[in-house]
């Protein structure tokens, strides 16, 4: 039915007394154009003659009272009741699109703030809420369309000027970034969450003493909030159980979710290992862990069968290399081996920009699961150019580095499909190494094996037999670069990774922790410092603790 059948059918019904019908087909009409004077002429009509109650000021204010009293199921179904109404608010559809990012609901949440952006393309709060939303939900490049014209059109308001600063800093466009919280900082001086992720910035960019004091006045406005407790115990060596301690400590156990609590006791248990306070520096990485084990399941038996399917699949080239094109570097093995470390060095290369962890190749891979021996050279053609234009977008630079750790797994299907490239892959004692993902907490879902000492090194035993089989295979076109020997004679161990790369030697790879590169990893405070060994035999420090650990590693031969 076209919008000038049911504005007609409307017109008819409201005619006849029926509201009810007159209603329903105007809404139709709203629908498909939210602007349509004539129908938005007969709902006032059908308002005035009783078959729908106008939406008050009071309505819209007991709206929000109970979105700031956090009861996001009732905020939502008032909105609901609200739209059904008048259908054309965009505030309503704004305070639901809050309450439903709440409950976790993105894609409704989405369509609720696209619809008041749809509504009233005006309104900077939707704007800035659309945004954000999109960058959480993995689409920055969407969010920016919709941000920066936002900021242009309100360059005073607050909440849209940090959402843009937010996108800019996740695309790495870092000096916009700092340009924007710069200014939010400026037009509102006593919002905490500005000079957090100012501080974050900073630390990101390796400038811990700015980090440092944004971080200390974060926690000056609001000292309820745990991140930029969180931030400057990641930022610097904890001396003694000072102030900043004892504040996170009072902060734990409040109520909050698990992923958030377990960060908190991660730091904590950060804290007391800088104050070689070993046995309460364990207790709260228990807890953490326990808390984070409870967030997602782990599939043991799944991640055996995928590594077992990877080791049959053949390695024959599908796609020739190109002599002209961009050399990506994978840099792979076990999260907490020294990848970052790694990544750190050549990227202080003058040919190599450093890409960091790039979730393309995983994104790729996955929907080949159950058919990689299968794969076809069409289709190896098609990720191949997918993945190129990935490392292109990042950098015109002759070599593309790639520090997603995970891709040990791809190591045959990038042999297959981009034989061109380098594959690095770093080891590190199994013991430092499993015992480091212990007291880390994650981001992704993809790591649940390690919150548990047995799973964690079950896990450790099955990344260990599918590497071994790719040093196996791949023989000279693999490059095994060990933690160990990086650390205590570095220079000739990043002569040879050069050399097996392609690169000419540069003095400056030596102090890569002067280049001001941002990193993202938890190894961010280790790769912006010169290189030491204080992180080899760490878990004999805790060996009394890691039993279950311990004895799952020598019954695997490790």
């Amino acid at each position: 039915m076209t919008p000038k059948d049911a504005l007609r059918i409307a017109d008819k019904a409201l005619a006849a007394g029926d509201l009810a019908a007159a209603l329903r087909h105007y809404r139709a009409v709203l629908a498909v154009a939210p602007r349509h004077a004539a129908a938005l002429k007969g709902m006032r009509r059908v308002e005035r003659l009783g078959g729908l109650a106008p939406v008050t000021p009071d309505d819209y204010n007991r709206l929000v009272a109970c979105l700031q009293a956090e009861d996001f199921s009732s905020t939502e179904a008032m909105a609901d009741a609200l739209i059904a109404r008048n259908p054309n608010l965009p505030g309503l559809y704004n305070v639901r699109g809050l309450a439903q990012s709440r409950l976790g609901r993105d894609a409704a949440a989405l369509a609720s703030f696209r619809k008041a952006v749809a509504l009233d393309p005006k309104m900077p709060e939707s704007a800035g809420n659309l945004g954000q939303k999109l960058r959480e939900t993995g689409d920055p490049g969407a969010a920016l369309n919709v941000l920066e014209p936002a900021a242009r059109a309100h360059p005073n308001h607050v909440q849209v000027q940090f959402n843009l600063a937010t996108i800019y800093e996740a695309l790495d466009r870092l000096d916009d970034a700092e340009a924007r919280f710069d200014k939010v900082v400026a037009l509102a001086p006593g919002m905490a969450a500005a000079w957090l992720e100012r501080g974050k910035l900073h630390a990101l960019r390796g400038r811990r003493e700015a980090a440092k004091g944004d971080l200390e006045r974060s926690i000056a406005l609001d000292p309820t909030r745990p991140d930029p407790y969180i931030a400057l115990i990641r930022l610097q060596k904890i001396q003694q159980a000072e102030k900043l301690v004892l504040a996170l400590e009072g902060l734990a156990g409040q109520g909050r979710g698990a992923l958030e609590e377990a960060q908190i006791c991660f730091a904590l248990g950060k804290a007391y290992e800088d104050m070689a306070d070993h046995a309460r520096a364990f207790d709260w990485y228990a807890r953490g862990n326990a808390l984070q084990k409870t967030c997602a399941p782990y599939d043991e038996a799944a991640t055996r069968a995928l590594f077992d399917e990877l080791k049959a699949a053949p390695l024959t080239p599908l796609v020739d290399a190109s002599p002209q094109a961009q050399r990506p570097v994978f840099i792979t093995g076990m999260n907490r081996s020294g990848t970052s470390l790694v990544e750190q060095i050549l990227a202080s290369h003058s040919l190599v920009h450093g890409g960091g962890e790039i979730a393309v190749l995983g994104d790729l891979a996955a929907p080949l699961q159950g058919r990689h021996g299968d794969l076809d050279r069409a289709e190896a053609t098609r990720i191949a150019a997918t993945y190129r234009a990935a490392i292109a977008a990042k950098s015109d630079l002759p070599f593309v580095t790639d520090k997603m750790p995970a891709n040990f797994r791809w190591i045959g299907l990038v042999r297959r499909i981009l034989p061109d490239a380098r594959i690095i892959l770093v080891e590190r004692d199994a013991r430092d190494v499993c015992f480091s993902n212990f007291k880390a907490s994650f981001e992704s879902a993809g790591h649940m094996y390690a919150y548990d000492q047995q799973s964690l090194a079950r896990y450790y035993a099955i990344y260990a037999d599918l590497v071994a089989h790719w040093k196996a295979v791949c023989g000279e076109a693999l490059f095994v670069l060990k933690y160990e020997d990086l650390v205590s004679d570095p220079e000739p161990v990043i002569r040879r990774m050069l050399g097996f790369i392609g690169l000419d030697w540069e003095d400056q790879v030596m102090e890569f922790h002067r280049s001001g590169r941002a990193v993202r990893t938890l190894s961010q405070s280790q790769v912006t410092s010169p290189i030491y060994d204080s992180s080899i035999n760490a878990w004999r420090r805790f060996e009394a603790h890691l039993g279950p650990m311990l004895d799952e590693l020598a019954a695997a031969g490790l």
